[in-house]
């Protein structure tokens, strides 16, 4: 007999409830055909935890449905008795006998941006960390690369980098492991910096859709070459798949990537075209060493100023997070040092390594010209 335990999901009667088997196995039946002679279940094994992240919205219906990997066929005919059909595979039922990708039990809010991360080994039980490296440095690499184009469109005041930091640092909402996926939400509302934060975050969105509805059209015009289009492709680089490894498609969707439901897949086909544009885009941008001083080192906005011994500015750089004790350390201590950066012509260079430089002397000892070598 399927006698409900708990009712989870109700119309004109349970659709969606837990059963206890004889033997005292926790069941979850879920109804997925009627005629108007009988109602058919799709009954698989939970337990109480699956049953908890259902409730929390923290599993979707078809991977509670299709986790396990067995369930069986139950009809239930209209006088209460029930025919067992057997055993079933849930993941070749077809699409109209399982609940829609992605629906959970309740109303979920779309998230910021989600990542969802696809291979044919990948299952609930089977993520590499890897994947999930991949999936969290993906998602905030692209958009720091959206958000730090939008800063350089515009001036901003204030104390910008530390605060808005959050606006692609954000905090991870929801995970699931049916393949890998991640979701997360909206940056905490701080501070004064939150309307030109909202502007950044915005002109981001706008950019990575941009990005998103070029690269998935089966035919697209190629990107005109402007820092734009670069930053748009930069932040593609990041989210797409690799052209090797167990993952093979990347699935993005939340509120920056369109509209709700709104989902752009990302193949290999498309990492194909996204390194081509990236090699076409990158006639502009060049790897270059400088050597000298650290001056004007600014802990908000990232960035310093490249000077000579003497005075002379060599270049303005920006640094990430990740680079700021590095930078910071030549800064204090006054040292020469040898940058690399990559530059694209109208924007501030990007940091990609900084070593102090050391002279030697032909008896191994520090020159102590090395000012006026760097001047001249």
């Amino acid at each position: 007999m399927l006698i409900p335990e708990c009712v989870l999901d109700e119309y004109d009667g349970p659709r969606l409830f837990t059963v206890r088997s004889k033997d005292d196995h926790l069941l979850l039946a879920y109804q997925c055909a009627q005629t108007d002679d009988l109602e058919r279940y799709l009954v698989v094994p939970v337990d109480d935890e699956i049953i908890k992240a259902l409730d929390e919205n923290r599993l979707t219906l078809r991977e509670a449905l299709t986790g396990r990997g067995v369930a069986w066929l139950v009809d239930r005919r209209k006088d209460g008795g029930v025919i067992n059909l057997g055993a079933v595979e849930p993941k070749i039922l077809p699409a109209s006998a399982l609940p829609a990708e992605g629906v959970c039990l309740g109303p979920v809010a779309e998230p910021l941006l989600r990542l969802r991360m696809v291979g044919d080994t990948l299952t609930s039980h089977q993520v590499p960390a890897s994947v999930v490296r991949r999936a969290v440095d993906g998602a905030t690499g692209a958009l720091r690369t959206l958000v730090r184009h939008a800063l350089r469109m515009r001036p901003i005041t204030g104390r910008p980098a530390e605060a808005l930091r959050r606006f692609y640092d954000l905090p991870a909402v929801g995970f699931a492991f049916g393949s890998f996926q991640i979701e997360f939400g909206p940056p905490s509302s701080e501070g004064q910096l939150m309307l030109e934060g909202k502007e950044a975050l915005q002109t981001a969105c706008e950019l990575l859709k941009e990005g998103l509805q070029w690269v998935t059209r089966p035919e697209s015009p190629e990107l005109p070459q402007t820092p734009r289009s670069a930053a748009i492709v930069e932040a593609l680089v990041q989210l797409a798949p690799k052209q090797k490894g167990v993952v093979s498609l990347v699935e993005v969707s939340g509120d920056l990537a369109g509209h709700p439901q709104t989902v752009f897949r990302l193949t290999r086909i498309s990492s194909d075209r996204i390194n081509h544009a990236r090699k076409r885009l990158s006639i502009d941008r060049h790897v270059r060493t400088y050597e000298g001083f650290i001056r004007e080192f600014d802990k908000d906005r990232l960035t310093f100023i490249l000077r000579t011994a003497t005075g002379e500015t060599l270049r303005a750089v920006s640094f990430s997070e990740d680079q700021y004790e590095d930078a910071l350390l030549a800064f204090d201590t006054e040292r020469a040092v040898t940058i690399i950066v990559e530059d694209l012509q109208g924007t501030t260079a990007d940091l990609v390594l900084v070593t102090s430089v050391t002279i030697e002397g032909p008896q191994g000892e520090n020159d102590t010209s090395l000012e006026e070598k760097l001047s001249s």
